[in-house]
């Protein structure tokens, strides 16, 4: 019983240390794509962008036909409560009188 106790701990203490140590190592890879994004920077920087007249972007160009047409939404018409001519009951089980 001492001996199982004494495992069980053992256990918990090196999952705490391993989950310690997993987040010390995201941290680092986090840090070092960082700094790898930052050295990219430095090395290959993005020009600016320059607008000409002549490369202006006409958003016409943009719109692209789906093939789908917005359609006029229907009109709803109130449906009477003719109860003569409803057809509850039919799966009842209950005896017509």
């Amino acid at each position: 019983m001492v001996l199982a106790g004494w495992l069980e701990n053992n256990y918990h203490r090196r999952e705490t240390e391993y989950c310690h140590q997993i987040q010390e190592h995201q941290n680092t890879i986090a840090e070092l794509q960082h700094d790898v994004h930052r050295l990219n920077n430095i090395i290959n920087p993005i020009p600016p962008l320059v607008a000409t007249k002549e490369e202006e972007e006409d958003p016409e160009m943009f719109m692209e036909d789906d093939g789908w047409e917005e359609e006029e939404e229907e009109q709803l018409v109130p449906v009477d409560n003719d109860e003569a001519n409803a057809m509850s009951g039919v799966d009842s089980d209950h005896s017509e009188a």
